[in-house]
This record gives structure tokens, sequence and C-alpha cells, in this order.
């Protein structure tokens, strides 16, 4: 399914709903920060766990990563869970990229991005607890 984002509806009318509907506290944390000003993503949420671990398959080290990928269907926005942790970046341009080429429409992740400045000039929505250049591999698994 396609979403197309009204330019009208705001983040805080959205809550507002909620709130009056009792669903109550459903926001991101205010960690969790847009790329660059006004970036908005829609869809339904693709959601993705990573937990910290040292081992790692040194022959497909982003084999999880790509799973994941190719799980993602046009008109989702691929949600990364982290439990908070900033041991490392968990996407960047290459999985932007990718998410683009399956009809991703965004990444909002508890935890930080790299490659930022090539996720903007991709147009990707993105949003994260900031930026880190290390990449998950040897550090994080899904």
């Amino acid at each position: 399914m396609t979403w197309q984002i009204d330019g009208r509806v705001r983040s805080t009318m959205i809550s507002d709903s909620l709130d009056v509907l009792g669903v109550r506290n459903n926001a991101m944390s205010v960690n969790v920060k847009a790329l660059r000003p006004n970036m908005r993503a829609v869809g339904l949420a693709a959601t993705v766990h990573f937990v910290a671990d040292n081992d790692y398959d040194q022959k497909n080290p982003y084999g999880g990563g790509i799973d994941f990928l190719d799980t993602l269907k046009p008109g989702e926005v691929a949600v990364v869970a982290t439990g908070g942790d900033a041991l490392s970046a968990f996407w960047g341009e290459l999985f932007s990229a990718a998410a683009i080429g399956r009809g991703g429409t965004g990444v909002v992740a508890d935890g930080p991005l790299r490659d930022t400045e090539q996720i903007v000039g991709l147009d990707f929505p993105a949003f994260g607890y900031g930026t880190r250049p290390l990449d998950y591999k040897g550090r994080m698994r899904i």
C-alpha cells in the first residue's frame, strides 16, 4: 500500500488524537531527531531488533541486515530497535539505497546513523540518535 503525507497533518495532531482515544505516551524518544528539518515519513512499520554481539559471521557479516531489507515492502518505514544502544551506527547510505529500491519510505532508529550526508542526498527520511561512523559489523547483530 502506498501512503501519502498530507502536509497539513503534524505529529502533534496525531499525538493529541491518540490521547483522546486513551492511547497515551506513544511518541518517540526526545533523543530521536531527523537528519534535516522537515523530514517526514509515513507508512506501516517494518521492525528489526539489534543486540550487542562481538561474534559475527565473517563470511556474511551483514546477512541479518540484508535479510531484513529483503522483507521490506513498498510503503513501509524501517523501525530499528537497539534499546538505545549507541555502540555503533545501525543504518547508513547502503541500507537507505536498498530501502529506496524496495519502496521503503524512511527509517526511525533509537540509535545512531552513519553516512548521513549521503542519506540526505538520497532524500530518504531518516531519524536517529545522532551520528556515529562505527559500523555494526562485529558489534551488534539482528
